[in-house]
Parts: structure tokens; C-alpha cells; sequence
């Protein structure tokens, strides 16, 4: 049950509004930044599809070598024929200069290329181990950015500044300890400090006890071990006919008695303690708390009966 609330509430109010803002913009950006690292690790992944698809051309240039090795070998193997051809005097007619000297341009060019193709393929083969190694290093690095960005979010300080910023506001609302209780007095008014002070009395009513102040000369006839049901009479002016109870508690603390006797002749040293009496009638009680009562206790079960 809320009793009061507290004019920091307002103040209370902004700050968890704070928190929990503070809290959704970094949800949100480390959600922007989530899904811009899965972009970049699609990206990632291509390039690393782009550079292991280079083995391929490497290979189909590697194809196109050997071809030109198969190329070269005819060449020149023609032009071993036509060179003996030429040094035999009985078919050097057969064949002119023109002939053996074109044929051998043929063979060095094929050679040349063979030649640059091989280094080209040495050459791409580097690039594209070097692609590859670079891609894989960038695909890691982004995959572990990605697993782990929520890591990168304060999200245990945020949500705890949160909870923090709650209990403040909830602080500004004070509440009843007691279940179903009835509020017997307010202390304070609108506006008022409440700084160390209390602000109302609370009580639970539902069952209503009498305190009683005993003379310690006969505490000893009130003995809840051998009597656990002894009687008790109250009666007061303030109320119109008497309220019956059970004896229920006995104290232990010996001392003077909180209330003055009315005769002003008695004894000003006298000791009492207190005594607890359930009462019947909590109803009828409720409207006289703190009401002082002159109080009978039997000393014999059966006394009022």
C-alpha cells in the first residue's frame, strides 16, 4: 500500500528515463554495427571467393602453356628437318634461306612466349596467395567482430545503472510494511520535510491486545504454565460495556510504571511490568487505540464465567 510519495519523484522520474535511454542508444548502435560487420562479412567472404576462383585461371593458363609447348615442339622439331634439309648437298636446292630463317623465328618466338606465360603464372600464383592469405585474415577479423559485438556494449553497467535509476524512483514512493494496515496517525502534511523523521503511525488491527501494567507483587499470580487461559476484563468510560481477553504474554523487564497512579498517596517507588491480553472484540477496539482502561485479570481460571 503507497502511503506518500516524495516530491524528488519527478527528478527520480528523468533520471531512470535517462538510463534506459542511454541503455536502448546502445542497443541500437551496437545493432547498427552488428549488421554493418554481417555486411562486411559478406563482402569478406566474396573477396575470399574472388581470390581462391584465381586458382582456376591459373589453371586455364596453365592449359594454354602447355599447348605452346606442344606448339614449340613441332616448331622446332620442323626445324631441325629443314636444317638437315639445307646441310644435305643433294636436297639444298629444295629449300631456300627464307624458309629455315622464318621457321626459327617461329621457334624463338614460341620459346619467348612459353617463357612469359610461365612467369606470368608464377607471378599471378603470388598475387593470388597473397589475396587469399588477406582475405582469410580479413574474413577472421570481421567474424570475430561480429561474434562478438555484443561484448563491446557496457550492457551489465548499463542495465545495472538502470536498476539503480528504479530503485531511486521506487525510493520516492514509501510504502506500508504492513499488510492490510490501518493508519493511525499522519505526522506530516503536504509539503512538509521528511528528513529523519517519521511521517505517519501504521498499524495492523486486525487483532487488537490490551498492555497492561502489573505491580510486581503479583506477577506471581499470573502464571501461563500452569494457567495458559486466564481472563482479563477491560472497562473505560470511553467505551459502553467491557472487552474480554486472554492473558497471552507476561514480561520480564521489571520497572517503574509508565503511568502515574491517580491516588495521590501511593507508593512512588512501586516496580510493574507488563502484560499482553488478545482481545476478543478487536472490532470495538479499533476506534480506542492507545485508549488507557482499567484492567482485572483473574487469578483462577473461571473467574468470569
Amino acid at each position: 500500500m503507497k502511503l506518500l510519495t516524495l516530491q524528488s519523484q519527478i527528478l527520480r522520474e528523468k533520471d531512470l528515463e535517462l538510463a534506459e535511454a542511454r541503455r536502448d542508444d546502445a542497443l541500437k548502435k551496437a545493432k547498427y554495427e552488428r549488421e554493418q560487420g554481417e555486411y562486411q562479412l559478406d563482402s569478406a567472404k566474396l573477396a575470399l571467393a574472388e581470390a581462391n576462383a584465381s586458382d582456376e585461371k591459373i589453371a586455364s593458363e596453365a592449359k594454354k602453356i602447355v599447348l605452346l609447348e606442344r606448339q614449340f615442339t613441332a616448331a622446332e622439331k620442323l626445324f631441325g628437318r629443314l636444317k638437315n634439309i639445307q646441310s644435305n648437298p643433294a636436297t639444298a636446292d629444295l629449300i631456300n634461306q627464307t624458309e629455315v630463317d622464318k621457321q626459327q623465328l617461329m621457334v624463338e618466338q614460341l620459346s619467348l612466349q612459353i617463357e612469359q606465360a610461365n612467369l606470368e603464372i608464377e607471378m599471378s600464383q603470388k598475387s593470388a596467395d597473397r589475396a587469399k592469405e588477406l582475405a582469410n585474415n580479413n574474413l577472421k577479423t570481421v567474424k570475430y567482430a561480429v561474434e562478438n559485438s555484443n561484448e563491446a556494449i557496457p550492457l551489465q553497467s548499463l542495465n545495472a545503472a538502470v536498476a539503480m535509476a528504479q530503485q531511486a524512483l521506487e525510493m520516492t514512493q514509501i510504502k506500508s510494511p504492513i499488510d492490510n494496515a490501518t493508519i493511525l496517525d499522519i505526522i506530516v502534511r503536504e509539503g512538509d520535510s521528511v528528513t529523519n523523521q517519521p511521517v505517519m503511525v501504521l498499524g495492523d488491527t486486525s487483532q487488537m491486545h490490551c498492555i497492561t501494567e502489573v505491580n510486581d507483587l503479583f506477577l506471581n499470580l499470573i502464571d501461563l504454565e500452569k494457567h495458559n487461559n486466564l481472563r482479563a476484563r477491560i472497562t473505560s468510560n470511553a467505551i459502553e460495556k467491557p472487552l474480554m481477553g486472554t492473558v497471552i504474554a507476561k514480561g520480564v523487564m521489571i520497572g517503574p510504571p509508565s503511568l502515574k497512579d491517580p491516588n495521590p498517596f501511593a507508593s512512588v517507588d512501586r516496580r510493574t511490568a507488563t502484560v499482553t491480553i488478545k482481545l476478543d472484540d478487536s472490532v470495538t477496539a479499533v476506534g480506542f487505540v492507545n485508549l488507557q482502561v482499567e484492567v482485572e485479570i483473574e487469578v483462577e481460571p473461571g473467574a468470569f464465567e
